[in-house]
């Protein structure tokens, strides 16, 4: 099975076997998803990832038998009623929905209000007769195979579909003022968008194989990797974004869980992942731009710092977009003189007590208890944050696996019905137990205190 990740900094490409109850996976291709700034607007390179991709499919030697691809939500491209991607792709990072207005909407679909969702971007669109508009992962699969469609997991997070119908829904059309023929027929997980078409398996030079729709939403695959025994379990999948929630069986779509802007989004079974976006490693990606570093290095200069000293609200506005972070950060809190190792360790343990703040908060609204947290994706390597997370939440963190979205991608390709036990048998999933507990509970009442939260 070959593999396509794709995250909002890097994509990557897996050829993965699974034999002997052990599932391998081995990275074949990693490139840059670097945004193109023009005219005051952000937008995706669409053309160098597909050239990506391509190039990924070369290096596999026709070594696959199937190909699922999984990347970020909410953005999309327009198709031509010829067939052809119309104009740019917008980031959602673009400020073009800097300005938009919630709409009263939560009660139909469930979905957090962020400005850049889906809703909101095709609000600030222009149509015209005969477009289609394709989630990224939807846009890949049809440059693959010419065939349009849309995936539920990733489509959940459009902020169009109904919460308990999981179907596009009238109601929300209207009031956002869409048309419905503009979207594609919709698929499961694990149906196949069709075979490679001939033009691509002979410039690639590989077999026509099938093109299946996994949890097209990276942490929809991501969370079908957790190697939990129990159905309903706690989680954070660690990236650019942090996903921080549970999984549930039915949509919670009450007036505390809007207030406290809970998104239910779709799983791949169709269960709900109730979670909340936390803006997570994305400012420790800023800095690392701003001070020429390793995460190593920066790891280090954070822990010789002294402890609880700054905080600030990781979900901040004012962090939110492409920005010198350091400044930001220097801003915010009206110092000027902070060391980078202060502004780091600043980052890191923010992040923490947010997750504990965002736990809470979850707890409140399902009205479950848990005892442990698992942590997967790319943020399982960095061991400060982990260890951080298990001291500032109180709950055993287990983490791993690190390539989760992969694993829960490959996962669906090939209709794992034992994939916990072959996932826990397949990779290390390290365990941090909490530790200093009445300090950090000390220093999470000061960051509440400090941010009025």
């Amino acid at each position: 099975m070959l593999a396509f990740d794709l995250g909002a900094s890097s994509g990557r490409a897996m050829l993965a076997d699974i034999s002997g109850g052990k599932l391998k996976i081995k990275e074949i291709h990693r490139f840059d998803n670097v945004p193109i700034e023009e005219n005051g607007s952000l937008f995706w390179n669409i053309d160098e990832l597909f050239s990506e991709i391509k190039t990924a499919i070369k290096k596999a030697n026709g070594d696959f038998d199937s190909i699922g691809i999984d990347t970020w939500g909410v953005d999309y491209g327009i198709i031509d009623k010829k067939g052809e991607l119309r104009g740019r792709v917008f980031n959602y990072r673009d400020r073009r929905t800097f300005d938009a207005k919630k709409l009263d909407i939560y009660g139909i679909c469930g979905i957090q209000f962020m400005k850049f969702n889906s809703v909101y971007q095709l609000m600030k669109s222009d149509f015209c007769a005969g477009d289609k508009i394709l989630l990224i992962p939807d846009l890949i699969a049809y440059f693959l195979t010419g065939e349009m469609r849309m995936e539920y997991t990733n489509a959940s997070t459009t902020n169009l579909l109904n919460a308990k119908t999981h179907e596009l829904d009238d109601e929300v059309l209207k009031i956002a003022g869409l048309d419905k023929s503009i979207f594609a027929k919709m698929i499961k997980p694990g149906d196949s968008y069709g075979n490679l078409k001939a033009e691509i398996c002979a410039e690639c030079g590989c077999k026509s194989v099938p093109v299946i729709a996994v949890g097209t939403h990276d942490t929809a695959s991501a969370v079908h990797a957790v190697p939990s025994e129990e159905d309903e379990f706690l989680f954070i999948s660690s990236g650019t974004w942090s996903l921080l929630g549970t999984v549930i069986k039915e949509p919670i779509l009450s007036e505390q869980s809007e207030r406290l802007n809970f998104t239910n989004e779709l799983a791949v079974d169709f269960s709900i992942r109730y979670l909340k976006n936390i803006m997570g490693l994305w400012i420790v990606q800023q800095l690392k731009k701003c001070y020429d570093m390793s995460f190593d290095e920066m790891v280090i200069e954070a822990q010789k710092s002294e402890q609880f000293k700054y905080f600030i609200n990781p979900d901040d506005e004012a962090f939110a977009y492409p920005c010198d972070m350091d400044k930001a950060i220097k801003e915010k809190l009206g110092v000027y003189n902070m060391t980078r190792g202060q502004v780091i360790r600043c980052a890191y343990e923010s992040l923490a007590f947010k997750y504990r703040y965002t736990i809470e908060k979850l707890i409140s609204v399902t009205n479950k208890s848990y005892d442990c947290l698992y942590i997967i994706g790319g943020g399982v390597k960095n061991e400060l944050l982990c260890r951080m997370t298990a001291n500032a939440s109180g709950l055993t963190v287990y983490a791993g696996p690190d390539e989760a979205s992969v694993v829960g991608n490959v996962c669906v390709q090939a209709g794992l019905k034992n994939r916990q036990e072959i996932i826990r048998n397949s990779f290390d999933i390290k365990t941090y137990m909490p530790e200093n507990v009445e300090l950090f509970n000390k220093a999470y009442e000061k960051f509440r205190k400090e941010l009025s939260l």
